[in-house]
């Protein structure tokens, strides 16, 4: 079969519309469900694509670059897909929850994650339903199916059914490594009656959410699909190597490392390895060197290394950022990854609580480019929790301007102007936040109140009768999935 090896996920839309895929069912292992409502604005401008290179230069060069001029990313590709006729149904196999959890957690994490979407309709809300230990249901108005890829076998899968996989699926964090070997999966897919003849698979190393030493699985995944068995044996061994070496018996991981470059000696995963499990210093940097020579995506990245922290949400203290903050000054990164580095940099402060680290890197990244809209709502955030408001209105407001943070800007305003006693100004914000989430309740049910507070007991009445609806197809959600 072939296999189409991606860096970063979005890249595959493109793909779908040089292969002139139409109306498909997508079986799609990932760690997180990319999809996200898109405005009818950016949703426009794909819709005017009639090539797959117009479509590419709509994807951002980066994801964590403002949604101006861009049309998609990677955490929103499948929503277009899905409108531009690509997609009719979606498969989201999702990583097994490793930590225990009762029935009512888990019920109540479905449903606090649904009526967080942006987009996602009361209709779409009422539509989920549990069937054995697989849920249906629709979001954004598309067919999606969440299950264990162990389920696949029980689902009525069309024959054309398309593979689509992200190698961050395979991590489990905050472990932050594997928690199957990627055949294990293979072996379950491959059994499946389809009859495509190309599967798609993801890195996602550079935006983070991979580590780089297992870059190698989508390599991995690869040779399996081919029948490649010379490869696949090397790659499996690797990743039994990757395993000693968790469980600290590095000399064995050396030897081993050192015995695969015999047989492959192009290999920059081994080097990589090797790297990791060297404890003379000198030969760390050399097998580190060799790898990068080899693959120049193993060469080091202080912008990969920020993307980590942000991406996966690893623990971190201020110390770690200060010393990225160093590795940063002295590297030679080119104009946008250095305004991108110190964005990320500010984000990562602004989980401290730290409002001045975050307010210079916010005005270096204006310096090298412009303001950005999730360093805007971020400042604003830290400013009201420290009792600024009005400076805060003035970041959130810019916040506004860019469909990543509108919502969330538009709720903290909502609360600076009813605080302030400007009931008419919070109730637009207000009641932008329940158009961009019509599933989410409570600002619905803040509306009622200010309504309440403003004698206009007719929308007050309207909101509270909206709030109940909402609050109704919630309790039966949580029944339906409950039994």
């Amino acid at each position: 079969m072939k296999t189409i090896i991606f860096e970063e996920h979005s890249a595959v839309l493109p793909e779908w519309k040089q292969q002139r895929i139409q109306g498909k069912t997508l079986i799609y292992l990932d760690a997180h469900i990319d999809l996200q409502v898109v405005s009818q604005k950016r949703m426009a401008a794909l819709e005017n694509c009639t090539t797959a290179e117009e479509l590419a230069k709509l994807d951002k060069p980066h994801h964590m670059l403002p949604d101006r001029g861009y049309s998609y990313s990677i955490e929103d590709f499948l929503y277009p897909a899905y409108r531009l006729g690509m997609i009719s149904r979606l498969i989201w196999v999702n990583p097994p929850q490793q930590q225990e959890q009762n029935q009512e957690g888990k019920t109540q994490e479905i449903l606090g994650k649904l009526q967080s979407m942006e987009g996602l309709s009361l209709e779409d809300l009422a539509s989920f339903k549990l069937v054995g230990n697989i849920v249906e249901g629709k979001l954004l108005g598309l067919d999606v199916v969440i299950c264990d890829y162990r389920d696949l076998a029980q689902l009525q899968l069309p024959e054309d059914s398309l593979i689509d996989i992200d190698i961050d699926y395979f991590i489990e964090l905050p472990a932050d490594e594997p928690w199957i070997d990627p055949q294990e999966v293979f072996t379950s897919l491959q059994q499946l009656p389809l009859t495509s003849d190309f599967v798609t698979i993801t890195r996602s190393v550079s935006s983070g959410y991979t580590p780089l030493r297992y870059r190698f699985f989508a390599d991995y995944l690869a040779a399996l699909w081919q029948g490649d068995r010379q490869n696949s044996s090397h790659y499996s061994r690797l990743f039994d190597l990757d395993k000693k070496l968790r469980q600290g018996d590095a000399g064995s991981v050396v030897t081993g490392c050192l015995e695969e470059l015999q047989q492959f000696p192009n290999c920059a995963a081994t080097y990589y390895l090797l790297s990791l499990a060297e404890s003379h210093p000198e030969l760390t940097q050399d097998y580190q060197n060799q790898a990068a020579s080899l693959d120049a995506n193993y060469r080091d990245s202080v912008l990969r290394s920020i993307s980590e922290l942000a991406s996966r949400n690893l623990e971190f203290e201020r110390q770690n950022l200060e010393e990225l903050e160093q590795r940063l000054e002295v590297s030679q990164v080119n104009q946008q990854e250095l305004a991108i580095a110190h964005f990320t940099l500010g984000l990562l402060y602004s989980k401290l609580g730290d409002l001045r680290p975050v307010f210079k890197h916010h005005q270096i990244y204006k310096k090298i480019g412009d303001r950005h809209p999730q360093l805007n709502f971020r400042l604003g955030n830290l400013l009201l929790q420290a009792g600024y408001p009005q400076r805060a209105a003035n970041f959130l407001h810019a916040a506004l301007q860019d469909d990543m943070t509108a919502c969330g800007a538009h709720s903290l305003l909502g609360r600076i102007y009813a605080k302030q006693g400007n009931l008419k100004q919070a109730c637009e914000h207000f009641l932008k936040v329940s158009e961009l989430m019509p599933a989410f309740s409570p600002p619905v049910n803040v509306l009622a109140k200010i309504y309440h507070q403003m004698g206009d007991e007719s929308n007050s009445q309207a909101m509270s009768k909206k709030y109940q609806r909402i609050q109704l197809a919630a309790a039966m959600l949580v029944q339906k999935l409950a039994n």
